[in-house]
This record gives structure tokens, C-alpha cells and sequence, in this order.
């Protein structure tokens, strides 16, 4: 097979996965495989359906469980990626571009996570797993790219600077940029 072909047919089967109701298991089996192209080569291992089995530290009283955690060793920590569905990220409010109710939740929800993760008994349960971490960076994965001035945009991602909203659009564009610059040593 062509490595164009490959990169082409794993570009277009994540799109593909992403956009449409697919069942996380699938989705997060397709990431467990390809997370060095969908994240990049700086990540070297990938934790799925984690459980933080930790009521007592729940905001909520309850167990959770995360999408993805993934180990960058460039900077020797953990990364938490939370993957939501395509759903809008802004509407207006008095003319001004403001962040969905949907965005907010999900913000809320990564945030608790943060909260539970910075425990040091959390932090102990997942050492003995192997997965020692000081402080996971948080990325909330969603959305298309808003049809709102660049501007706009980058301000409304600046309110919450503790956690990275990285749209479906860009994630897939990054990949992009990666089979392309890969594609360059076969030139």
C-alpha cells in the first residue's frame, strides 16, 4: 500500500469516527492505535477508560471515568484528553461571542477531573499502575472550528488558560500537517 493511501485511509476513517455517532469504544480502540499521528510523536503511552474509583473525592459523589490519558515524555508528565461529540461552541449574548452551555459543562467536568487527579491518594493509586504524574495538562477535544473573526476565537479560548479546547477541525489539520511532513522523506 502507498503510504499516501494509508495516511489518506487513517485521516479519513478518524473523520469519519469523529463526526458520526460512533460507539466510544470504537472511537477510543482507533485512538489507542494511531495516537501518534492523531496526538504526535512526543506521546509514548496511551491509558484508556481509566477509572477514578474515588467518590469520597467527586464532586458529585461518584466514580468517573477518562476518555484518554497520555504520557508526553518531552515534558515526563501525563496529559488528560477528554472527547466530546461535534456540538456548537458559541452563540451570542448581547453581540458578543460567548462559549455554549454545552462548552461550559464540559469544562465543568474536566475541571472536577483536575480536582480528583491532584489528590495525593489519586496520585498514589495511579503510581502503582505505573502512571506517575505531577500535573496532567487537561484538553478538552470538541467542535468544529466557530464561524466567528479569528479575534473572537482565540479571546474566548484565553478565558480558561487551565484547560486547552482543541477543536475536532484542528486536531484533524495537525494530522494533516504531520502525514504531509512525513511524506517528505519518501520525496
Amino acid at each position: 500500500i502507498d503510504i499516501k493511501d494509508e495516511y489518506d485511509k487513517i485521516l479519513n476513517e478518524f473523520e469519519s469516527l469523529i463526526r458520526k455517532e460512533t460507539p466510544e469504544s470504537v472511537l477510543e480502540d482507533f485512538i489507542t492505535t494511531y495516537y501518534h499521528d492523531i496526538f504526535g510523536p512526543q506521546y509514548d503511552r496511551i491509558e484508556t477508560q481509566l477509572w477514578l474509583k474515588f467518590p469520597d473525592l467527586d464532586i458529585a459523589d461518584k466514580n468517573r471515568r477518562l476518555d484518554v490519558l497520555i504520557r508526553n515524555s518531552v515534558l515526563n508528565d501525563w496529559e488528560l484528553f477528554e472527547i466530546k461529540r461535534v456540538i456548537p461552541l458559541t452563540s451570542s449574548y448581547r453581540d458578543v461571542p460567548v462559549l455554549t452551555k454545552e462548552v461550559l459543562y464540559a469544562i465543568q467536568q474536566v475541571k472536577n477531573y483536575a480536582r480528583i487527579l491532584s489528590q495525593d491518594k489519586v496520585k498514589r493509586h495511579f503510581a502503582q499502575e505505573g502512571i506517575l504524574y505531577y500535573e496532567p495538562s487537561i484538553n478538552l477535544i470538541l467542535g468544529n472550528r466557530p464561524q466567528i473573526d479569528i479575534a473572537q476565537w482565540r479571546w474566548l479560548l484565553s478565558i480558561n488558560k487551565d484547560i486547552k479546547l482543541i477543536t475536532i477541525d484542528t486536531l484533524i489539520e495537525e494530522m494533516r500537517l504531520r502525514f504531509k511532513d512525513r511524506l517528505k522523506a519518501f520525496e
